[in-house]
């Protein structure tokens, strides 16, 4: 069943999931139908999560972050894709176990399938959130909008006694507030490892910030830009592939390193003729600074190829930048 290719494709397929996605109050229960709207889905646009969750896995290691336990939750599980990306960033860690869970039985045991295909070693099961087991890494992945309001009670109120919790949804406005309730709902069971660089409220609940929301971008394979298939796949559902939004929360019951004076970069720079503006988060909250080009030539050349970690520790003057260092590049 996993030999299904691009060969294979059924576009109206991935145009009726493409509808979905764009309008969930129109799902009314599991949008799997068969194997093969799973199998054009893992292809294709869990292809594109996985390389969000690639991100956001390359993120925490720049922080030293190391699983804390060798069993992983995957709730709303769909093919897996989280699962097998944290299994991928990791492949020395002892892992021994997977539990899946999905409202589509579909899902599950495609999910299942999957992963034992490529890890026959480790024992796979299904099981409901009701008994999510207290030693392990629970793993949330573009499913918070569709879930009902009693669903996420029961995940909240069993993930408390998890020993990490990974959220990563899309980097719209609404799914990077429903990552910061997450956040302000479990920070006091959990230290924050990430994107935050702070233990304090989140900087983006003030009445000031209430436009902005925290969100980063991922970077597709190169080779994904010489695949005439992904060009298609662009091109019929109207996707961009440059652009690969996503907002994200990693919590853990571990104590993280102190990073005093770093900040974390949301979003994008907005740039303009000689200069920028930034929107910073730090332990002082979420502000936006300007850096002149003039201030920081190389620090200019880093924003505006956008490929840089995310963590940077300013040399401010007021709520100028006169100088900035990358961190974990």
């Amino acid at each position: 069943m996993f030999g299904y290719n691009w060969d294979r494709i059924d576009w109206e397929r991935l145009q009726r999931l493409r509808s979905l996605f764009l309008d969930p109050s129109s799902i009314d229960g599991p949008y799997w139908r068969d194997d093969n709207d799973l199998l054009a889905y893992d292809l294709t646009f869990a292809a594109r999560i996985g390389w969000k969750w690639d991100a956001v896995l390359l993120e925490l290691k720049r922080r030293e972050w190391q699983p804390p336990s060798t069993r992983i939750y995957d709730w709303g599980c769909g093919t897996g894709i989280a699962t097998r990306r944290l299994l991928a960033a990791f492949p020395d860690h002892p892992w021994k176990s997977v539990t899946l869970w999905d409202h589509s039985p579909l899902a599950t045991d495609f999910a299942r399938k999957r992963i034992e295909e490529t890890h026959p070693g480790i024992d796979c099961r299904i099981q409901p959130p009701e008994r999510i087991d207290p030693d392990s890494i629970v793993l949330v992945s573009h499913a918070l909008g569709e879930a009902s309001e009693e669903d996420l009670r029961i995940l909240w109120e069993q993930a408390v006694t998890a020993r990490s919790v990974i959220v990563v949804e899309p980097g719209t406005y609404d799914s990077s507030r429903a990552v910061i309730v997450v956040r302000e709902s479990l920070r006091k069971h959990f230290q924050v490892v990430a994107p935050c660089t702070h233990r304090n409220a989140c900087g983006l609940l003030i009445e000031e910030n209430v436009r902005h929301w925290c969100h980063h971008f991922g970077q597709p394979p190169g080779e994904v830009f010489m695949d005439g298939n992904w060009s298609r796949f662009a091109r019929t559902l109207e996707i961009d592939l440059r652009s690969l939004p996503y907002s994200f929360i990693a919590l853990d019951k571990r104590a993280p390193q102190e990073r005093v004076d770093e900040s974390r970069f949301l979003g994008r720079p907005r740039l303009y003729k000689g200069y920028c503006r930034i929107l910073s988060c730090q332990s002082s909250g979420v502000h936006e600074y300007e850096l002149q080009k003039r201030s920081d030539k190389n620090l200019w050349k880093t924003l505006k190829k956008d490929r840089h970690s995310g963590l940077f520790h300013w040399e401010m003057e007021g709520d100028r930048i006169v100088s900035g260092r990358e961190i974990g590049a």
